[in-house]
C-alpha cells in the first residue's frame, strides 16, 4: 500500500510540474498591455482624457483611447515594444511619458520581497505540494504571489 502511494504522490508531482511548465509555454506571448489611471496634480482622477499610445520604435500611433469616468483607460493585446503615451484633457496641459525598457526595476520595487519570482521558485512549491513532506497539508490554497495577497494591493 505504501509503494502505491509513493507511486500515487510521484505521477501527481510530475504531472503537475508538466502542466505549469505547459501553462508556461501556452503563456508565451508577444503582445501585452497598457493600462493606468490619469490624475490631475491634486491627485483627482480625470474623466475623459484622450490617450494616444505610440510605437516609438516605428513612430506609429498604436491607438487612442479616452479615460473612463474614474480615469482610468486600458490598451490590450498590443505588440510588444517602446511606446510613449500622451494624455490630453481639456483645461490641462498636454502631457509625453515614454517606456523605458530598464523601468522594469521600478515596476517590482513595491512587491514585498523587491522582485518578481523566478520560475525554479514556483516549480519547487509544486514539488513540494505534491511531495511526502506535504503529506499534512489538506485543504489550503497556496498563493505564491510573494506576500502581495496579504498586503491586500500592490500598489
Amino acid at each position: 500500500m505504501y509503494l502505491l502511494v509513493r507511486k500515487v504522490r510521484l505521477f501527481t508531482s510530475i504531472f503537475m510540474l508538466l502542466a505549469c511548465l505547459a501553462t508556461g509555454l501556452i503563456a508565451q506571448d508577444n503582445s501585452g498591455n497598457i493600462g493606468g489611471t490619469i490624475l490631475d496634480p491634486s491627485g483627482a482622477t480625470v474623466a475623459n482624457a484622450k490617450v494616444t499610445v505610440t510605437n516609438t520604435d516605428r513612430n506609429q500611433v498604436v491607438r487612442i483611447v479616452t479615460t473612463d469616468p474614474t480615469g482610468s483607460y486600458s490598451i490590450p493585446i498590443i505588440p510588444v515594444g517602446t511606446y510613449a503615451i500622451k494624455v490630453e484633457a481639456t483645461g490641462f496641459k498636454a502631457e509625453d511619458r515614454t517606456g523605458d525598457p530598464e523601468n522594469w526595476r521600478e515596476l517590482v520595487k513595491p512587491l514585498p520581497f523587491g522582485r518578481a519570482a523566478e520560475p525554479k521558485e514556483v516549480a519547487d512549491m509544486i514539488v513540494f505540494a505534491a511531495s511526502e513532506r506535504a503529506s499534512f497539508v489538506s485543504g489550503t490554497i497556496l498563493t505564491v504571489d510573494g506576500g502581495v495577497a496579504w498586503r491586500g494591493k500592490l500598489f
